[in-house]
């Protein structure tokens, strides 16, 4: 085989191997995070001096929270006449509270103008945190763990309630058992007494005359 082909098949396993590091490349999951200090970043402190100034904070977290997709990029959709009233739209904000923040951002060199039509943060790693998809899911499940845990105790507390019950239902079963073994003893001795006079009786008339047993009988039916 020409040397050539070798280079070309060594180029090719090298081209595969680097596609198939790609494909086990592990998914990151995107999330916001804002930082502990915000509100104390200068930023944000000139921003809340300004007319409307609360609701410019409030359209700067909602802007960073739409861009974690884009990774900081704004682009314009063309469904306004500027980008400042598309943005005014879709947050349902004043145009001016809107103006006022890109002003402040691009003051601060936090938001350039890439292009007529894009905007993007120049930091988005200060409010993008990423982690693995794996990482992401032991975490998920690590939550719902800890939900089911404290969710645990107060289905145990019920617990001791079914078993105060089950004395009771004991103590019902004993006294039915009783009741059954009484009425037994009853009818036994209510037979046993039907028997003892049916057998005196036949004995009295055995030793009665005819006439005497008609007599006894016939005062009995009265």
């Amino acid at each position: 085989m020409p040397f050539w082909d070798l280079s070309l098949s060594s180029r090719k396993a090298t081209k595969g191997q680097t596609m198939e590091k790609e494909k086990k490349k592990p998914e990151r999951h995107y999330q916001f995070c804002l930082r502990n200090d915000f509100f104390t970043e200068p930023v944000v402190k000139k921003l809340q001096k300004q007319i409307n100034g609360d609701t410019c904070i409030i359209a700067y977290i909602r802007l960073m929270q739409k861009t974690v997709e884009t990774y900081g990029v704004i682009a314009y959709e063309g469904l306004e006449p500027s980008i400042e009233h598309e943005i005014a739209l879709k947050f349902d904000e004043p145009y001016e509270a809107i103006c006022t923040l890109f002003l402040v951002l691009q003051e601060y060199k936090l938001l350039v103008q890439m292009d007529p039509l894009t905007y993007r943060f120049t930091h988005p790693e200060t409010f993008i945190c990423s982690e693995s998809k794996s990482l992401h899911r032991v975490r998920a499940h690590r939550e719902r763990k800890k939900t089911q845990q404290s969710v645990t105790p107060c289905n145990a507390s019920v617990t001791p309630c079914n078993a105060s019950v089950t004395p009771c239902n004991d103590s019902v079963t004993q006294c039915n058992d009783s009741v059954t073994q009484a009425r037994k003893t009853a009818d036994e001795i209510i037979s046993k007494t039907l028997a003892e006079k049916k057998k005196k009786e036949q004995i009295a008339s055995a030793s009665m005359s005819p006439i005497e047993v008609l007599y006894i009988q016939e005062e009995e039916t009265k």
